[in-house]
């Protein structure tokens, strides 16, 4: 329908789903909550602009609605685009990926759910100097869909589960929180084997242990970083600096540095998300582009960013 009424490139996104939300603090149950969601968009690209529409009742007809509405928003937007959109184009895939679970959490009742958060907060709570103790879950089971107009279709099911402890301690004078998480794209068994005592017991002892922590001194010193922070970090102040669009406005500190040295020679970042079985992990990105592990920065020297169809057709890269 929408490459019928003009558009070049058109792609679809379908998703539903539903999920529980449980929240533990200090020994209560306090936040329980459910919710199933449903919806899909449209996007369009039509004489160098994009157009998109989304509807949270994805029929047939609506979704042949939202085409042609998001055909003619681009149309409306095409005579002020200075630097007209294209995509790269890319072979279509025809796939369906279905998660790995070994507990789904739809089976789990509700009080067996609330039991195990009641478990981990037990714990954390259980230190001398704890005063706040709060077990945070939420699990979410769907399914998703990718078309596009070169002929990739892609359906996706599965489930994601997450799990979050925070605790606060006091001695009166001083306070400290700290907190400890784990996500997974998987079912209850994120839960089922977690130990409390290394997950919120050790959240808690580390929070009393602040309060007796010396002051860090101030100046410049050489550290070593847990590799939890530096992941952050690269994450944060590299990471978001890497993506193409970014850099294709000029608002990233890696524009115009491919080729150059950004880094010590020590030092390679990929981003790689066939890493089998971690919360980042895809089979395929939200475009239908296949996943690959790629590499950033190679011994030091920019050589690469994060691309979408379009910035990859601007910048003649592969999608990644």
């Amino acid at each position: 329908a929408a490459r019928r009424a003009g558009a070049t490139f058109a792609d679809l996104r379908y998703s539903e789903g539903s999920g529980n939300t449980i929240l533990v603090q200090d020994g209560r149950a306090d936040k329980i909550g459910a919710g199933r969601s449903r919806g899909a968009g449209v996007r369009v690209l039509v004489d160098g602009a994009w157009g998109f529409a989304p509807t949270n009742n994805p029929t047939r007809d609506e979704l042949k609605r939202c085409a042609e509405d998001a055909v003619r928003m681009a149309r409306a937007a095409a005579p002020a685009v200075t630097d007209p959109c294209r995509v790269a184009e890319v072979e279509p895939v025809q796939a369906r990926v279905v998660g790995k679970m070994a507990t789904d959490p739809r089976g789990v009742p509700l009080d067996e759910r609330v039991k195990r958060l009641h478990a981990l907060e037990r714990v954390a709570a259980s230190r001398d100097g704890i005063v706040n103790s709060v077990v945070q879950y939420a699990d979410t089971v769907g399914r998703s869909i990718v078309a596009n107009s070169f002929g990739t279709y892609l359906e996706s099911e599965g489930a994601r589960c997450q799990v979050g402890v925070r605790v606060t301690a006091s001695d009166g004078a001083e306070r400290q929180s700290t907190g400890k998480g784990r996500a997974s794209r998987g079912g209850f068994e994120l839960i089922e084997q977690l130990d409390p005592e290394a997950f919120a017991g050790a959240t808690a002892d580390r929070a009393v242990a602040l309060l007796s922590a010396q002051q860090a001194p101030a100046g410049k010193f050489n550290v070593i970083i847990d590799p939890l922070i530096c992941g952050l970090l690269v994450h944060e102040a590299f990471g978001h600096n890497s993506e193409a669009d970014a850099v294709w406005t000029g608002n990233s500190i890696l524009a115009d540095r491919l080729g150059q040295q950004v880094a010590a020679d020590s030092v390679t970042i990929t981003d790689d998300p066939t890493l089998p079985g971690l919360n980042g992990s895809f089979e395929y990105d939200h475009e239908g582009v296949p996943a690959r592990r790629h590499v950033i920065v190679d011994r030091g020297v920019l050589v690469g960013y994060l691309h979408s169809l379009e910035t990859a057709a601007r910048m003649g890269m592969e999608p990644n």
